[in-house]
């Protein structure tokens, strides 16, 4: 297991990388090059959240690089998730921590056509946002 960030249960993450030290690993604030090693090397991510996110990026960068992503039903979470590609994620109650323990023991192995069924979304989402922004540029210099 790889975590990957600061907040305050960081003293709870490096008494299981003491416990653990050959299954857990803490890698605190990375770099943006550093979380996509980390999230090329991993099968999933878990972001069980019980603070209202609003839309996390890392949901996006994780399916991207083809990880299943489990995440906590809170603020923007569900929205998010409706985004990615179909299969590719879980959503857990916030604060059940047997939901999400099932839910990240049911997880399977990262797998070549799931990293390009990521790749092949992340390429389909730029080309809608450019489309996206095209419209708006040409909306306000009158183009339209």
């Amino acid at each position: 297991m790889e975590f990957a960030g600061r907040g305050p249960l960081e003293p709870v993450v490096q008494s299981a990388v003491t416990r653990l030290p050959r299954l857990v690993h803490a890698h605190g604030q990375l770099s943006r090059a550093g979380v996509r090693d980390l999230l090329t090397a991993v099968d999933a991510v878990i972001l069980p959240s019980v603070w209202p996110e609003n839309a996390p990026m890392i949901l996006q960068e994780a399916a991207a690089l083809g990880c299943s992503v489990v995440a906590s039903d809170v603020g923007g979470v569900r929205e998010a998730l409706a985004l990615l590609p179909i299969g590719s994620s879980s959503l857990v109650p916030s604060g059940d921590s047997r939901a999400l323990a099932h839910t990240v023991l049911s997880l399977h192995r990262k797998t070549p056509s799931a990293i390009r069924v990521g790749l092949a979304w992340a390429q389909q989402r730029r080309r809608d946002y450019l489309t996206q922004y095209e419209r708006i540029y040409q909306r306000v210099l009158g183009w339209s």
